[in-house]
């Protein structure tokens, strides 16, 4: 079919034939009628989902999490749930040994899963109830409880709702992990098992 001819008929009806003489076509479409592209204008290809997001969803649905939407490209590190080590590597042993005594605490209470992520390790029963972030002499983190405890131990105390508060810590030795912070851990867990849900406030 003759270009003009074509733009009568086809996508380019509406422009003279002499515009077409001055215009290459830069693309066809399915039915091999030209299609004028402005010199300016861009063709891009339909987004793609990224392999990485797309391992990424695979990992939160089998560990029963809920998904989070990524930010961007640097969060595509691909780290398999479970490994650790890459979270002490520049800690000394006493920073994984204070967490280790936490994990010991939790198997007397009930099934956790441990979950490494990218800047954190966080403890999940049916909600996360717990974070820990490893430095290089000590060990960061954080408690979901549903109430406020004003505590020294407690270096910042945050309240979202009134069964919603995080209480940020700092832990220097595994003896720090005593009876007054193990009933804090165990109290954590049971927000995260969600039973603070079951009963009135």
């Amino acid at each position: 079919m003759p270009l003009v001819q074509a733009a009568m008929y086809g996508p380019l009806a509406g422009l003279h034939h002499r515009d077409l003489r001055h215009r290459k076509p830069l693309h066809r479409s399915v039915s091999g009628l030209p299609i004028v592209v402005h010199p300016r204008q861009r063709v891009r290809p339909a987004p793609r989902s990224h392999p990485c997001r797309r391992h990424h969803h695979r990992q939160r649905t089998a560990a029963g999490r809920p998904l989070r939407r990524h930010r961007g490209p640097d969060q595509c590190r691909d780290h398999p749930l479970g490994d650790l080590d890459r979270h002490f590597a520049r800690s000394i042993p006493a920073v994984r040994a204070t967490f280790d005594r936490v994990l010991a605490v939790l198997a007397d209470v009930g099934p956790v899963a441990v979950l490494s992520e990218r800047t954190r390790i966080a403890l999940h029963v049916r909600m996360s109830f717990a974070a820990f972030m490893p430095r290089r002499s000590w060990l960061n983190g954080h408690l979901v409880l549903a109430r406020r405890i004003d505590s020294p131990r407690f270096a910042k105390v945050e309240v979202y709702s009134p069964r919603n508060v995080l209480h940020a810590f700092r832990l220097d030795s595994p003896e720090q992990v005593d009876d007054e912070f193990a009933s804090w851990l165990i109290e954590a867990y049971s927000v995260g098992k969600q039973r603070h849900l079951q009963s009135p406030p």
